[in-house]
């Protein structure tokens, strides 16, 4: 069973090779300054809401600024194994 947000439904692992085919995240790395700052923005905006806590939101703004931290100093670790994947598929 797959670890994987969308991979519940499939028995095997999928093949490193439709993985990297399929992988954004090196070119989405070019766009981490704004995605993270939206991203901070978001969790200000659903804590302000009441959508979720203040803690909350802060939990998620360390984590970012954390992830942000380790983009800038060359020390994150980008691995095609955390991409997001969709199928363009759809069971029957």
């Amino acid at each position: 069973m797959s670890s994987k947000l969308w991979g519940g439904r499939f028995d095997l692992p999928t093949n490193k090779l439709v993985e990297e085919f399929n992988a954004t995240i090196l070119i989405e790395k070019r766009l981490f300054p704004v995605d993270i700052h939206g991203s901070i923005a978001h969790a200000t905006m659903l804590a302000k809401q009441g959508i979720i806590t203040q803690d909350e939101a802060d939990q998620i703004i360390f984590g970012l600024k954390t992830v942000e931290k380790e983009v800038e100093e060359g020390t994150f670790v980008y691995d095609t194994a955390d991409e997001e994947f969709t199928c363009p598929l759809k069971s029957a």
